[in-house]
């Protein structure tokens, strides 16, 4: 009985709880939908690099001529310059008939001042080395001095220029200002000078040697050869579809190496051949979208493709900022750095709030304007870009344009240098907080790059950091501040106010506010989080995949004025919009001003006590000593439970 009557007491205990909690609102959760989304994934989001020319300067640069722009992308830049690693350091050549744009690319050729003459169609262009136009000569026709389609162009040690006028069968000779000089009748399809002047021209069955005047010196039968390059020793390297070989100057074969593939000793169609100071020999392997170099003796040395995406597609994404007028600024920072692919893309992109590609800027490099491995942006109340420039150590502004206007910051631990890069915020007064992540600390400066206060340093306590990699700031200016799995708010003097734990197995890349201080955070488990100014979680979505509203390694967020919510999902190289689809309800499951009532009612209902005695005596119960559950409606209309204990 004693037992029995404690069970019974249990049940009203347990009932008065319910009771209390169902009196009280409910706040059912906000839920985001799926806007829209773009950008492509790696696999097609790059463009092919076709390189079909190459040449060497005397600093051992390399010069390519990418046809996939030719062919089929008029946005990409024709010309490619990299360092002899193989690190592109600037690019040209954009598509048009103007001065400095290029309609098509055929040949390179480089003289003693590292000036660089492309032979397009029917005319040529001159470049200093950093592609600044110099002058263009040539036209449409058969006169001297013009062209119908050029397939090939040298300079000798004089600066005297020779170009294969295909169509009219001849080789024609300029000097270095674009003056015609002499022409000769021959039918070839490349050509090449050595240090004395003489002319080597292949054709599709041998080899002819001319001096500087077209004389005939000699020929050699070489079947399909139809490339041609001279080192500075003046031996001559042919080239056919996959095969390389290395002839004297009187056509004695001293080595050859080759055959079709794609590994790094094998070939697949040669489009042309060039040779540095040392001996090496370059080698645009057009099939295998590479530039490849390999010694003297045939031995491999490196390669290099340059996988970039036309504007719209992603290589890695990374930060996004949203400026006043809901333009969408995206950090494409391209794929790691390594041997082979470093360098591509490092550039900042522009869209409408619907996703439509304005422009870009920016490329990889160290100078301004370029970046290497860019990691963050932010927009300021004037439209100025902040980006994080991660691997130069650096901040750089910019205009809405894309137009340089400065830059701060070094490799270090002093004030105002930095040691790994994390994300970059701007207040109200248009001062920029920036996560210092290896100095463990926040760096504030104003709109010029001076600094005005730092605070942080390592640990665990409230205020210190053990892993930042964003900040974010407020309509109050509270700096929040994501902290591994932590989340933590500072007033803009850097004073500690409160912190939340976002998940044992959270870790906050990046953090936006809304305009009611709201924080988004785009976690590492796929997973986007809602919270208030306090802490409090709101909502979240988010799951592992690659369909809409799911996630690979989300690692940019950022907010528009009307709530909307960008997700850089950087493993599906892709822009994911959403907007709220439900307001937050605040419901109350009973009139507040009778809850009391509603409370004492439900304590003194006999039905809970009279079905729980049901329970008890139910003679198809089965014997047990152990606790029951029961459900039971009470006049009320709420749900009742309790435990019993059966007989």
């Amino acid at each position: 009985m004693i037992n029995n009557l404690i069970w019974k007491k249990t049940s009203l205990i347990l009932l008065l709880l319910i009771s209390i909690l169902a009196s009280v609102s409910v706040t059912h959760a906000e839920t985001y939908s799926f806007v829209t989304e773009w950008g492509s994934s790696a696999n097609n989001g790059y463009y092919e690099y076709h390189p079909t020319s190459v040449v060497v300067d005397s600093s051992g640069n390399v010069y390519t001529i990418d046809s996939y722009a030719v062919a089929y992308d008029s946005d990409i830049n024709m010309i490619k310059k990299f360092d002899s690693s193989g690190n592109k350091i600037a690019e040209w050549g954009p598509s048009g008939n103007g001065d400095g744009e290029l309609a098509v690319a055929n040949g390179l050729a480089l003289d003693s001042s590292n000036n660089l003459y492309v032979a397009e169609r029917n005319r040529i262009q001159k470049f200093d080395s950093d592609g600044n136009f110099i002058l263009k000569f040539g036209y449409q026709g058969s006169d001297d001095g013009e062209f119908n389609y050029i397939r090939s162009i040298a300079v000798d040690s004089s600066g005297n220029i020779y170009v294969v006028d295909s169509q009219n069968q001849r080789i024609q000779k300029f000097d270095s200002e674009g003056n015609f000089i002499t022409k000769w009748k021959c039918n070839v399809l490349d050509i090449a000078v050595d240090s004395s002047g003489y002319v080597y021209a292949a054709s599709s069955n041998n080899i002819q040697k001319y001096d500087g005047e077209g004389n005939l010196i000699d020929e050699w039968t070489a079947y399909n050869f139809v490339n041609i390059a001279v080192d500075s020793s003046d031996n001559v390297f042919i080239a056919n579809h996959n095969l390389i070989q290395e002839l004297g100057s009187d056509g004695t074969v001293i080595n050859s190496w080759g055959s079709a593939g794609n590994s790094n000793e094998e070939l697949d169609y040669i489009y042309d051949l060039a040779t540095d100071s040392s001996g090496n020999v370059y080698v645009a392997d057009y099939g295998n979208l590479c530039v490849k170099v390999f010694d003297d003796a045939g031995s491999f040395l490196r390669k290099w493709s340059y996988e970039g995406t036309k504007g719209g597609k992603f290589n890695l994404p990374n930060g996004i900022a949203v400026d006043a007028s809901g333009s969408v600024y995206v950090v494409d920072s391209g794929m790691p750095s390594t041997a082979s692919t470093k360098g591509i893309n490092s550039r900042i992109q522009k869209f409408d709030s619907n996703g439509n590609f304005i422009f870009k800027w920016g490329f990889n490099g160290a100078g301004e304007g370029q970046f290497s491995n860019p990691t963050d942006v932010a927009v300021d109340s004037s439209g100025n870009v902040y980006v994080v420039d991660h691997d130069n150590a650096r901040i750089q502004k910019f205009d809405s344009n894309g137009n340089f206007i400065l830059e701060w910051g070094s490799s270090g631990h002093g004030k105002g240098e930095f040691d790994n890069l994390g994300g970059i915020a701007v207040d109200s007064s248009s001062n920029i907080y920036v996560a210092d992540s290896g100095n463990y600390r926040v760096q504030e400066f104003d709109s010029d790059g001076n600094s005005i206060a730092i605070w942080g340093s390592q640990g665990a306590d409230d205020g210190e950091f053990s892993s930042i990699n964003d900040v974010a700031v407020d309509s109050s200016d509270n700096i929040y501040v994501a902290d591994g799995k932590y989340i933590q708010k500072f007033d803009n003097k850097g004073t500690f106010i409160t912190r939340w734990d976002c998940g044992s197995y959270a870790v906050i890349w990046k953090i936006a506010i809304d305009s009611s201080d709201n924080i988004f955070a785009a976690c590492n488990n796929n997973l986007v989080q809602k919270y208030d100014s306090d802490g409090n979680i709101i909502t979240e979505w988010g799951s592992k995949g690659d369909g809409k509203g799911e996630f690979s390694n989300p690692s940019g967020i950022a907010v528009d004025s009307s709530g909307n919510v960008y997700v850089v999902d950087s493993g599906n190289a892709r822009i994911q919009k959403f907007a709220v689809s439900s307001q937050a309800i605040e419901q109350n499951v009973n009139d507040e001003d009778n809850s009391e009532n509603t409370v004492a009612e439900s304590i003194s209902d006999t039905s809970v006590e009279d079905a729980a005695t049901d329970i008890e005596t139910d003679e198809n119960a089965e014997s047990s000593q152990s606790p029951g559950f029961g459900i039971v409606c009470g006049t009320t209309g709420l749900i009742a439970a309790f435990l019993y204990r059966k007989k």
